[in-house]
C-alpha cells in the first residue's frame, strides 16, 4: 500500500539515533531508539529518543522492506561499512 505520508511541523526534524535496542511480547516488537556520544569511553548510559512497538505481524513486511531499501542504497553508494557493537 501507497500512500502520501504527511508530517506534522513539529515532527518534521526527527530524531538522531545511533543505538537500538529491540525486545518483544509474544505480539509485539518494541525498538527503543537512543543517542550515546561517540567520545564516551564506554557506553554505560544512553538517551532515549524514540520507542516504537510493532505488531508481529508487520515485523516481516518492515523487514524486507528495509533489506530491499539497504540494497539499493548499497548499489547506489557502495558497501555499507559494518562495525562491531562492541567497538
Amino acid at each position: 500500500m501507497v500512500f502520501e505520508l504527511k508530517v506534522p511541523d513539529h515532527l518534521e526534524e526527527g530524531v538522531f539515533a545511533n543505538y537500538a535496542r529491540v525486545w518483544h511480547t509474544r505480539s509485539e516488537f518494541t525498538v527503543d531508539f537512543a543517542f550515546a556520544p561517540s567520545n564516551r569511553e564506554q557506553l554505560d548510559e544512553a538517551r532515549l529518543v524514540s520507542r516504537v512497538g510493532l505488531p508481529t505481524i508487520f515485523l516481516f513486511q518492515l523487514i524486507r522492506e528495509l533489506n530491499s531499501d539497504m540494497t539499493e542504497y548499497e548499489r547506489e553508494f557502495g558497501e555499507i561499512p559494518r562495525f562491531d557493537a562492541e567497538d
